[in-house]
């Protein structure tokens, strides 16, 4: 092999490599959106990874804290507290614990982090969209 042409195959190797991990986050982020049964959402870096995500009503969705830090999931309505003890950290959702709440009704319900967020997309929040079946 010529050094040319070890220089195209590098590069047509690297924008390969780049077309497939855009074509699989594309897939990934289309199927986010769309209807879906349970769901996992990950507590991590004071975000929810995702921070949007979408279920059928009558599905439920898991919130597991995978961070040092702790943590609530709380609804902006008031319908859902992970922690409502929970105070600066103590009595709070810790690394390896999860909380889950099954969504009945459609429509969106916006949530947060009490210690690292605020009602209304503040800091540490997200969102659950609820389609019916």
């Amino acid at each position: 092999m010529t050094r040319r042409e070890g220089r195209w195959r590098s590069r047509f190797g690297v924008g390969l490599g780049v077309v497939l991990v855009a074509g699989v986050a594309g897939t990934l982020a289309l199927r986010s959106g769309s209807p879906a049964g349970p769901a996992l959402v990950a507590l991590s870096g004071e975000a929810f990874h995702p921070a949007r995500v979408v279920v059928t009503a009558g599905a439920g969705v898991t919130w597991l804290d995978d961070d040092r830090l702790g943590h609530t999931v709380t609804a902006d309505d008031g319908s859902f507290d992970s922690d409502p003890r929970c105070r600066y950290g103590s009595d709070c959702m810790q690394r390896g614990d999860r909380f889950r709440f099954v969504f009945t009704q459609p429509g969106a319900v916006r949530y947060y982090c009490r210690l690292h967020g605020g009602p209304g997309g503040q800091g540490m929040s997200g969102e659950v969209v609820v389609r019916l079946r």
